[in-house]
């Protein structure tokens, strides 16, 4: 009798150990695309086994494996070994079968890698990734349609991509540059010249080919501008000197080499504009773009004018009238500003906008909305969703 109340003792602690095994797997199981979020360990688990050393059974961060260097140049990735949040990067191809994602910028793939003759995992995330517009692509006949079906997310500086790869975000912008009055008397006293352009594309795109001409009229129009790249005499100066440079000018020439392409606002705005502390006038994207990823009043939309010479008319006016040029930094003016007080200032202002939140990178995609799919045609996904003066 001892022996059969031990035994039901046993049935019943084995039993309970099931259903708790059970209900522990239930919080980490994926439905079609619905995925509980319920801790980091359980988004782990459902990836595959090699996502756990078998050794130390110990859950490891996501690892993410560029198949190159961007172009095959090592200076234009990351080091090797940088963190993406928790999550590990690495260009050694010997990691293929551990990667959860392997990314591929588009300089590094083309179609005599199809088919895929290489380890893949069914699981696996294959992500293509560009900063560069359609234009851009186009010029390098670069064929999209090779890849229907072999991705599965597209990391672009599109805000309807798989994983936003952007050139700058305005929390950013806001948490890194000195706010509060004094802070724009110190910019503003700081200018001794009126623009400034850095380019070297003068012909590859048609947009880069209306953008010189468009500087060309604004210049004999009476805006005198500072100019450096490979598209005039002087040489770029290094890149530790070219912030405090362009700090010295009052408006940064802003002009993309793409025209209208869809949410196609790079370095030339936040990095060569905002960030450093100068108006960007900016021709090349959409005005509704802008409005929706900028601080408020922070930039001059060329297109607001009727003709070059509109434009250089208005910006001699504002060079002569310190107050005029001030009501550009006012999104700065602000010390205690923030990104999400910005955002619903700029939400009442424009309601009917798409105003940007805070982005997720792909470390947090892998971890908190991995999803099965599989881009059919990326031609449909990057390329033909732009305005047709985007692709001429």
């Amino acid at each position: 009798m001892k022996v059969v109340k031990i035994f039901l003792i046993y049935l019943s602690v084995a039993f309970t150990a099931s259903v708790l095994i059970v209900l522990y797997e239930l919080q980490c199981f994926t439905v079609g695309t619905k995925q509980h979020r319920t801790s980091v360990e359980c988004l782990h688990r459902n990836w595959h086994k090699t996502s756990t050393d078998k050794s130390s059974k110990t859950i490891r961060n996501p690892l993410i494996l560029y198949w190159d260097y961007p172009w095959h140049v090592r200076r234009a990735g990351d080091p090797e070994g940088t963190k993406i949040g928790v999550c590990e990067t690495t260009y050694n191809r010997n990691m293929l079968e551990k990667a959860d994602a392997v990314v591929f910028h588009y300089t590094v793939v083309n179609g005599r890698d199809i088919p895929w003759r290489h380890y893949r995992h069914p699981k696996q995330i294959f992500v293509w990734w560009s900063g560069e517009a359609p234009p851009v692509l186009q010029n390098e006949n670069y064929q999209l349609d090779v890849f229907d079906g072999f991705f599965n997310w597209t990391w672009t500086y599109r805000r309807d991509a798989d994983v936003l790869r952007n050139y700058g975000y305005r929390g950013d912008l806001l948490k890194s540059v000195e706010k509060g009055k004094d802070a724009i008397d110190k910019i503003i006293a700081k200018k001794k010249r009126l623009a400034i352009w850095v380019v070297s594309q003068c012909d590859y795109t048609e947009g880069a080919k209306k953008r010189i001409r468009f500087a060309k009229r604004l210049a004999r129009a009476g805006v005198k501008f500072t100019a450096f790249g490979k598209c005039f005499v002087q040489a770029l100066p290094r890149s530790n000197e070219m912030r405090a440079i362009v700090q010295q000018h009052k408006f940064y020439l802003a002009f993309e080499n793409a025209i209208h392409c869809t949410d196609y606002i790079t370095e030339k705005f936040w990095n060569n504009g905002l960030f450093s502390d100068t108006v960007p006038v900016v021709w090349g994207p959409k005005k509704e773009d802008l409005l929706e990823v900028a601080p408020l009043d922070s930039f001059i939309f060329a297109e607001d004018f009727e003709t070059p010479e509109k434009l250089a008319e208005y910006l001699l006016f504002v060079d002569k009238n310190d107050e005029e040029y001030r009501k550009y930094f006012r999104w700065r003016e602000d010390p205690n500003i923030t990104d999400a007080m910005m955002i619903e200032m700029t939400r009442e202002r424009y309601p009917d906008l798409n105003i940007q939140t805070p982005p997720k990178t792909i470390c947090d995609k892998l971890l908190y909305n991995r999803t099965s799919k599989t881009i059919r045609s990326l031609l449909n996904e990057f390329w033909d969703r732009n305005p047709p003066d985007c692709i001429v």
